[in-house]
């Protein structure tokens, strides 16, 4: 099945945190795809879910599931069914991993004011990306391609966008050759699929622990966790000006420098 969902890692960088899952909800023709993943420089977890929901296509559509001509096209109320599910299954792995921060990215098949996109929000998820085409269809663009992060981890988001390689090339240059001539193919990033990929950058970090293991949370933590990202830091110094040199302060110095921890 080419169009099924898969997920690539790199093991370096994190290890699989128990096995892949399956969400085997009815609503679903390809079931998302999850894994909970530990991060191998701190062992902090994140669960990332894959998907691809129904698409707009009135083949086979009855009923509800019938192009409504509200602009969302057909098998609207099925994608709406996919999410409700989608957001079951997201609580279902949060008490099963024990793991709160998860991202769930994918074709979603629906544009950012419709109806799918909607109960996701209304679930509690948030869109890191909008405004931003990844699809062309014709020659109109719009998205269908998201990231959705739980409320726990929208902190640890430094960056999100679509790399535009795909929608707005000539589908003469596309990765299926079928109907096009072969030598108008060239084996780089340019019409590797016909949507654009989604690009998230995350920092993940733990606060407040003993993070340099000696025995304590306390200021010393600061520089340890600091020294993680790259950054030194000798500190010493009551940062939040509360009469204390505490752990306190390693979430005050990380606020100045844009992320949150709680």
């Amino acid at each position: 099945d080419a169009i099924k969902v898969a997920l690539i890692y790199k093991p370096g960088v994190v290890t699989p945190f128990g096995l892949a899952k399956a969400d085997t909800d009815p609503a679903h023709n390809r079931p998302p795809l999850a894994q909970t993943f530990s991060l191998v420089s701190s062992a902090e977890k994140f669960t990332v879910i894959v998907n691809h929901f129904k698409s707009k296509s009135a083949t086979d559509a009855t009923g509800a599931d019938i192009d409504q001509l509200d602009g969302q096209g057909a098998y609207n109320a099925k994608r709406k069914l996919q999410a409700t599910a989608l957001l079951a299954f997201i609580d279902s792995l949060q008490t099963s991993t024990g793991v709160s921060d998860v991202i769930s990215i994918g074709d979603f098949n629906a544009y950012e004011q419709e109806d799918p996109l909607d109960v996701l929000a209304a679930g509690g998820l948030k869109n890191m990306i909008t405004g931003n085409y990844s699809y062309v269809f014709d020659a109109q663009s719009g998205s269908l391609d998201h990231a959705f992060v739980t409320g726990s981890f929208i902190a640890n988001i430094t960056g999100a966008d679509k790399w535009h390689i795909n929608a707005d090339e000539p589908i003469l240059k596309d990765y299926n050759q079928e109907f096009n001539p072969a030598y108008v193919y060239k084996a780089d990033a340019f019409r590797s699929s016909d949507h654009d990929p989604v690009l998230i950058g995350l920092r993940i970090w733990s606060c407040p622990t003993d993070v340099n293991s000696d025995g304590q949370t306390n200021v010393g933590d600061l520089s340890s966790l600091l020294l993680k990202f790259g950054t030194t830091c000798t500190c010493a110094e009551d940062i939040n000006k509360d009469g204390q040199v505490n752990v306190a302060d390693l979430s005050q110095l990380l606020l100045n420098f844009g992320n949150s921890c709680n």
